[in-house]
């Protein structure tokens, strides 16, 4: 199998939000670390793009990156709708919520990382890059 970074540059990426700032900045981050992204501002868009990637003739995305305040359809509820087909896509919430009703839900939908908002975009990066990292251990297996 390749490097790590190589492996880290062909994982397919959906990024969800509706913050502008941190969309902005996150996606430009993004876009230099990664060839492949998608980015959508609701959460009924991502469900669509989602099944989009699962159709027979298209790569499924290896991580999706969605804030928890979308308009339409809310991460929480993207999620569960994803994991209702038993899928083992890999999870990050970015959220401003840290009530511990929310985060245990999320953790009960197997997330692989809870990113609290404010944060600066190299801190969340950091946190992203790791959670690829443990991705990339998890297909060396």
């Amino acid at each position: 199998m390749d490097g790590y970074e190589d492996f880290k540059r062909k994982l397919k990426i959906l990024y969800v939000d509706r913050e502008s700032y941190c969309k902005v900045s996150l996606s430009k981050l993004l876009n230099n670390n990664f060839n492949e992204i998608t980015i959508v501002s609701n959460g009924v868009e991502a469900l669509l793009k989602y099944n989009e990637s699962t159709r027979d003739e298209s790569k499924p995305f290896d991580l999706i990156i969605t804030a928890i305040d979308l308009p339409k359809l809310d991460g929480i509820s993207f999620l569960e709708k994803i994991r209702e087909r038993n899928e083992e896509t890999n999870f990050i919430i970015l959220s401003s919520h840290n009530e511990s009703d929310i985060v245990a839900r999320a953790i009960r939908l197997k997330i692989i990382n809870y990113i609290i908002r404010p944060q600066n975009i190299a801190k969340i990066y950091e946190i992203i890059n790791s959670s690829c990292q443990k991705i990339y251990t998890s297909y060396k297996i």
